[in-house]
């Protein structure tokens, strides 16, 4: 059978990109993975957890209880592209844990990086009259929790050989020196990343030591500024620090432009350490109570959604925060967007909220600022 090549020239011309790796601004240091709060429609939508830019999928399965637990597979091209590994060779009776399950119960996932040369295998024709040889790929791995972007292990692998290596129907190569690799079968990834799928995930025994408290948060807001959504970085800021527990800031203004009449962008941080009263767990419980009277509060007003891998739990939604100018029958309405975020850590509760014009402030914007920003709080938060 003839199969179809693209060199890399052929590529470029088709507005495909090569991609490359994203740091820290004048660090080189990898920047720390992303929250992508997509709903989950594809095996394809995980790839961000394998791409130089990672992500994590607060929407996907968490990674505990019993086994097995769900996996997907990507791997990096020569030409740096991240593509999911081909199953469609595999025995389609496989268990529904290796790649057959809905995308939101995904629980791990594996990252293949770019292929080593091992053996020669065969030769691939194509097409074009081009013969490119096939080795056997030699693949290191990194496998990731999905919900959290925690790395769970490093491990090797090898192409398939056999009748278990074949031409690709399609393929990009670049253009000097092509090569294709095999890729692992079935069996290589059940014996090399069972461990990961099969297991079942032992509960941490409890232990006498309560988790430290937090009492000073002084000067959270303004070493916040640093880490708030780019756009809100311009905005007029207030700050209203009760005392050294308590810290609110708030970036935005109250007034609107009367020639361009919307709701004007505001991103408001409330952060409170309970301090309680009582045992040494008053201020965790004082911190839950917290959270869970905004929770219901949320629940009246909207539609919440559980954030997985934020704290010890989190929750968000996404509602209309309209202006209205005027009063009356001669009140005007400007449709605005927002997305709620409480979260709860220790004796700690975050509740962060992020609104503005309906067409600039989508919710998979926002929702993924919130979740970010969240994230960042809590690592400056004391240990």
């Amino acid at each position: 059978m003839r199969h179809k090549w693209i060199g890399l020239a052929a590529l470029m011309a088709l507005g495909m990109s090569v991609t490359g790796c994203d740091s820290l601004p004048g660090t080189g240091t990898p920047a720390g993975p992303q929250a992508d709060t997509r709903e989950l429609a594809h095996n394809g939508d995980l790839r961000g957890a394998c791409e130089p830019k990672r992500s994590y999928f607060p929407r996907a399965a968490a990674y505990a209880g019993a086994g097995p637990h769900p996996i997907v597979a990507f791997v990096t091209t020569d030409l740096g592209s991240v593509n999911e590994v081909a199953t469609s060779y595999w025995d389609s009776n496989r268990p529904l844990q290796w790649g057959r399950v809905e995308p939101a119960r995904t629980q791990i996932v594996a990252c293949l990086g770019r292929a080593g040369k091992g053996e020669f295998v065969t030769s691939c024709s194509f097409d074009d009259g081009k013969s490119v040889p096939l080795h056997r790929g030699r693949y290191d791995v990194t496998v990731y929790e999905a919900a959290t972007g925690k790395e769970l292990g490093t491990e090797q692998m090898q192409g398939a050989v056999g009748a278990g290596a074949r031409c690709p129907l399609l393929t990009w190569l670049s253009a000097e020196d092509p090569v294709l690799y095999t890729e692992p079968d079935f069996d290589q990834f059940r014996s090399v990343l069972g461990k990961y799928v099969d297991r079942s995930l032992a509960v941490a025994a409890p232990t006498s030591t309560a988790p430290a408290l937090v009492a000073d948060i002084s000067g959270l807001c303004t070493a916040l500024a640093a880490d708030i959504p780019a756009q809100a970085r311009s905005l007029p800021t207030r700050h209203t620090n009760s005392g050294g527990s308590d810290q609110s800031c708030t970036w935005g203004s109250d007034s609107y432009d009367r020639d361009n009449p919307a709701p004007p962008p505001r991103l408001r941080v409330n952060v409170t350490a309970h301090a309680g009263t009582g045992s040494a767990t008053s201020g965790t419980e004082t911190a839950g109570r917290r959270y869970e009277s905004d929770h219901e509060f949320m629940a009246q007003n909207g539609t919440v959604r559980p954030v997985a891998g934020l704290g010890d739990r989190a929750a968000l939604e996404n509602s209309a925060d309209d202006l209205v100018v005027g009063v009356g029958s001669g009140a005007r309405r400007y449709p605005g967007l927002g997305t709620r975020l409480i979260t709860l850590t220790r004796n700690v509760t975050i509740d962060i909220s992020w609104s503005g014009p309906a067409a600039e402030f989508p919710a998979e914007r926002t929702e993924a600022e919130v979740t970010d920003l969240a994230h960042r709080v809590i690592a400056r938060l004391p240990s």
